[in-house]
């Protein structure tokens, strides 16, 4: 998978690109947002993201399942990962984003790792938490 590549597949019969996002388009995006790149991997249809200094590795993989899966792990230390999360292209784009900054955040303050899902979502610090509309 080439997830920085449209989908082709999902042109419509005009051949004009459908409208939908292509997987994980928001996710991708933020990576970019924070410096991530995409690197070699080792796995065939499985695109690996990292960032220098940030110990945690994402990659997208279009071979196990459909739809399209990511994963998110601690970066290497040349041993299996003690946790992973996965979750489908189909998770929706805010659930993905709050599951990165939780995975990024998973050694700090846990008000730390709400205050970045906030900042990611664009939720303004002073809104009411009753207030359940989405970003």
């Amino acid at each position: 998978m080439t997830p920085d590549r449209p989908n082709a597949a999902a042109a419509g019969s005009s051949g004009c690109p459908a409208t939908e996002p292509a997987p994980f388009s928001r996710l991708l995006a933020q990576l970019r947002d924070l410096d991530y790149q995409q690197v070699r991997s080792d796995k065939a249809h499985t695109t690996r993201h990292v960032a220098a200094g940030v110990p945690l590795v994402v990659e997208f993989d279009d071979e196990t399942a459909t739809p399209p899966m990511a994963h998110l792990a601690p970066a290497g230390t040349g041993q299996p990962p003690a946790w992973r999360l996965s979750f489908t292209a189909d998770t929706p784009d805010r659930v993905q984003l709050m599951v990165l900054y939780a995975a990024l955040n998973a050694d700090a303050d846990p008000l730390t790792a709400l205050d970045a899902v906030s900042a990611a979502l664009r939720i303004p610090p002073d809104r009411d938490p009753h207030d359940h509309t989405g970003s």
